[in-house]
């Protein structure tokens, strides 16, 4: 039986257990491949995205915009914005 809600957000989601909070985690993917691991931060600045890991080590990745948050399977798939050129 489960005994707990779910609570989720654009970045995150949590899962509380009878007073015990369990984080998700996501990996990163751009192109096909992970990029980073354990993410739990994720922030669009311009045409950068900014991620941090269970660590607080920081990432960030320019002309690229969020494309996907996939909870159930942990992924923050990101996307290159190419530059127009005139």
């Amino acid at each position: 039986m489960f005994y707990g809600f779910v609570c989720k957000s654009f970045y995150f989601s949590e899962v509380f257990f009878i007073g015990v909070k369990v984080m998700c985690e996501f990996n990163v993917i751009l192109n096909g491949k992970i990029q980073i691991k354990d993410v739990i931060y994720a922030k669009t600045e311009a045409d950068k995205v900014v991620v941090k890991d269970i660590m607080g080590k920081a990432m960030e990745f320019t002309d690229c915009k969020i494309s996907e948050v996939d909870v159930p399977n942990a992924r923050l798939v990101l996307h290159v914005v190419r530059m127009k050129v005139a």
